[in-house]
C-alpha cells in the first residue's frame, strides 16, 4: 500500500515538471521580443542598391539573429584622396 502511494506520488510530481516545461516552452517568444539589439563597432562595405538598414544591422550588432535589421541614421564620408582607408560611417 505505502508503495503504491510513493508510486503514484512520483508520477504526480513528474506529471507537474512535464507540465511546467510545456507551459515554459511557450513563453520563451514572449520573452524574446524584449531582446535589445546589442551595438558595438564595425566596418560594412555597401555596394550600390544595397538595404543600407540591414547591412548595417548585420555589421554593427552582435545578437543580429535575435532583434533583426533596425533603423538606422547615418552619415556615410569618403576619403577619395588615396588615404587606402574605407569610408567610415
Amino acid at each position: 500500500m505505502t508503495t503504491h502511494k510513493n508510486i503514484t506520488r512520483i508520477l504526480a510530481v513528474l506529471l507537474a515538471v512535464l507540465l511546467f516545461g510545456q507551459l515554459a516552452a511557450f513563453q520563451i517568444p514572449a520573452f524574446a521580443a524584449d531582446v535589445v539589439p546589442d551595438v558595438h563597432d564595425g566596418a560594412a562595405y555597401i555596394p550600390a542598391g544595397a538595404d543600407v538598414n540591414d547591412l548595417l544591422s548585420q555589421t554593427l550588432l552582435s545578437n543580429y539573429s535575435d532583434v533583426g535589421c533596425q533603423e538606422w541614421e547615418y552619415k556615410a564620408t569618403s576619403t577619395l584622396s588615396g588615404g587606402g582607408g574605407l569610408p567610415r560611417l
